[in-house]
């Protein structure tokens, strides 16, 4: 609906109307963007009191630009998938909605209490009931547009959800659906040499793997180049986001807002966990296929065939993996290595507060 993977007949027809649609539904999302621009500049430019504010800022805004760059990355390979991850996505999406009217909701239950701390520190900055900060070169409370920017905002905390999950559901889709096909190679490898069976036939059978294998391996090196700089852009924003809502977690002054802030930051694990999970299990499937070709009978073939059985083995010995262009590929050691550096930023934070 979205137009993030056109068609080939409009890839390159920029004054198409799926482009000039795609265009306007992202523009649309700078309505409520630009307010939280304008307050992150306006306190940086202070005098820096307000460090709970400008993190507030920054995880808005980074979520924002991750989204931006994930929908704006050009993929060029087929995106079949299966029916129950199609399902999978769906729940997730839902997930993705109610979590969001549940984020959205907490600063209007605090509504009341904001407009008394208001009050009493005669601040004539702060908005209350918005999801997130904003700032207008007007005072929107004046001229009663503070309902219409939480709904701008909410709009905004939707549609960048919605597109992050979708890429990722998909990605981890395409992960699941390579995993499949090396689950079905090493069946038909046990089935390669067999005591029984003439040498022509397992000539016939181990052919069949070999093409079977070299599809996985091209089919996994489209995934590999579609999706690297998308994931060093992930890793590198989920890191920073970690560590800003640590920080906002432990510095708000009411449990609600810790709620808040706390669902919005197992969001963010529960995205780069999968993601890392999936590649994981990609690495491991495709080592075992060496070990599934040794386990065979591969003494009863004729030295030819053990030749070529030797051959797919070193191959196989080569993991495939979804690369995080320069810095490594997606596994649960990279996850590990996102908490670490999530930690150490939160560490930063917590020193420029003291």
């Amino acid at each position: 609906m979205m137009n993030l993977w056109p068609e080939d007949n409009i890839a390159n027809n920029w004054r198409s109307w799926p482009f000039i649609r795609y265009y306007i539904f992202m523009m649309s999302l700078w309505l409520s963007g630009l307010p939280i621009t304008f307050d992150m500049i306006y306190q940086l430019t202070g005098n820096m009191e307000e460090l709970i504010g400008i993190t507030e800022n920054l995880v808005a805004l980074a979520a924002a630009a991750g989204m931006y760059y994930m929908s704006g990355c050009k993929r060029d390979f087929v995106n079949d998938t299966e029916e129950r991850v199609v399902l999978y996505g769906k729940i997730f999406l839902i997930y993705g909605i109610v979590g969001n009217l549940c984020y959205a909701s907490i600063p209007l239950y605090q509504k009341n209490d904001c407009e008394f701390l208001k009050a009493k520190l005669h601040s004539t900055n702060m908005i209350c009931g918005l999801i997130t900060r904003t700032r207008l070169p007007f005072d929107i409370e004046q001229y009663h547009l503070t309902n219409v920017m939480f709904c701008l905002q909410l709009y905004t905390c939707m549609v960048i959800t919605m597109v992050v999950l979708s890429i990722t559901i998909f990605l981890c889709a395409i992960l699941i659906h390579l995993v499949a096909e090396i689950t079905n190679l090493k069946e038909m490898i046990l089935n390669v040499c067999e005591e029984n069976i003439s040498d022509m036939e397992m000539r016939k059978r181990l052919n069949f793997c070999i093409d079977y294998h070299t599809t996985i391996i091209e089919f996994a090196f489209l995934m590999r180049d579609a999706f690297s700089s998308m994931m060093l852009v992930h890793m590198t924003l989920t890191s920073f986001a970690l560590s800003v809502l640590g920080f906002e977690i432990l510095m708000v002054k009411t449990i609600a807002d810790s709620i808040r802030f706390a669902m919005h930051l197992g969001g963010w694990i529960f995205i780069i966990a999968m993601t890392c999970y999936f590649g994981q299990k990609l690495h491991d499937e495709s080592i075992d296929v060496a070990d599934k070709m040794y386990s065979t009978a591969w003494y009863s073939c004729s030295p030819k065939l053990r030749k070529d059985i030797l051959f797919l083995m070193m191959r196989a010995q080569r993991p495939l993996t979804l690369n995080a262009a320069f810095i490594g590929h997606m596994s649960l050691e990279a996850l590990l290595g996102v908490l670490s550096s999530a930690y150490s930023y939160f560490t930063l934070l917590l020193n420029m507060k003291s």
